[in-house]
């Protein structure tokens, strides 16, 4: 993809359908080459029972763009780069809230869990 800054684009595009009896989840890596063949689908399970669905890119925690868990819990996210003003020394980086957010039970929990920590860059997230 050629743009007129001489640059490609690395931002990707997500859909979320959900109603009582499906949830589909779309997601595009927007002509960002690099990642080709290094996605990944996964499925983990842990031992308190939990389980979950994520999309992720080889070396990074799950999940960088979607995933859902057997709570019914379902969540999309696009990153929202902060200004120079917004980076917090220490925070903590938003794969790992991204991560947590894969274990959390119900709507209420998973906002508790976006909005507890002090976050060093962004996401923005559709539950």
């Amino acid at each position: 993809m050629n743009s007129s800054a001489g640059g490609t684009s690395e931002d990707c595009s997500d859909v979320l359908v959900v109603s009582d009896s499906m949830a589909i989840a779309a997601h595009n890596d927007d002509a960002n080459i690099a990642i080709v063949g290094h996605n990944y689908l996964i499925r983990g399970s842990l031992s308190n029972g939990l389980s979950f669905t994520a999309y992720t890119y080889a070396g990074e925690l799950p999940s960088c763009a979607f995933g859902f868990n057997n709570h019914g819990l379902a969540f999309t996210l696009n990153s929202v780069p902060p200004s120079e003003e917004e980076i917090v020394a220490a925070g903590v980086g938003r794969n790992f809230i991204s991560r947590d957010l894969l274990e959390a039970t119900n709507i209420d929990d998973a906002s508790s869990r976006i909005h507890s920590a002090e976050a060093s860059v962004g996401h923005s997230y559709t539950i």
